[in-house]
C-alpha cells in the first residue's frame, strides 16, 4: 500500500511540471487557442524533429508555417496518415491521442487563426 501511495505521488509531481503540457481540456464550446492549445502540442509531440535546424525538413516553430500547412490539408494529412502525405510522426514516436486531435481539427476548422 505504501509503495502505491508513493507511486501516484510521484506520478502527480511528474505531471506538473511546467514546460512540457500534459493534459488538455477538449470542450465544444470555446474557441481553440494557437499559443495555450496548438502550440503546446507541436511542442510535445513534434518539434523535436520540426524545428529549425531539426532533421525534420517541416519546421512547425513558426506560427506561419503552421497555419499555411494546416490550411493546405497537409499537416493534419501526415498525422492521419493519409494518402500522398508522408506518415506523421514515424513508427515508434508518440502519437496525438483523441483530444489533441480533437483540438487540432477544431483550431483549423476555426480558420487556423493566431490567438
Amino acid at each position: 500500500m505504501r509503495y502505491l501511495i508513493i507511486i501516484i505521488s510521484l506520478s502527480t509531481f511528474l505531471a506538473c511540471t511546467k514546460n512540457k503540457p500534459t493534459s488538455y481540456q477538449c470542450s465544444t464550446n470555446s474557441t481553440i487557442s494557437y499559443q495555450e492549445d496548438i502550440r503546446p502540442i507541436l511542442e510535445l509531440k513534434c518539434m523535436n524533429c520540426h524545428a529549425y535546424p531539426g532533421v525534420g525538413g517541416i519546421y512547425l516553430d513558426s506560427f506561419q508555417l503552421v497555419h499555411d500547412l494546416a490550411l493546405d490539408g497537409s499537416l493534419l494529412g501526415s498525422i492521419l496518415s493519409e494518402p500522398n502525405y508522408t506518415p506523421m510522426p514515424p513508427e515508434g514516436n508518440s502519437l496525438l491521442d483523441s483530444c489533441e486531435l480533437f483540438l487540432l481539427k477544431s483550431w483549423i476548422n476555426q480558420g487556423a487563426p493566431f490567438n
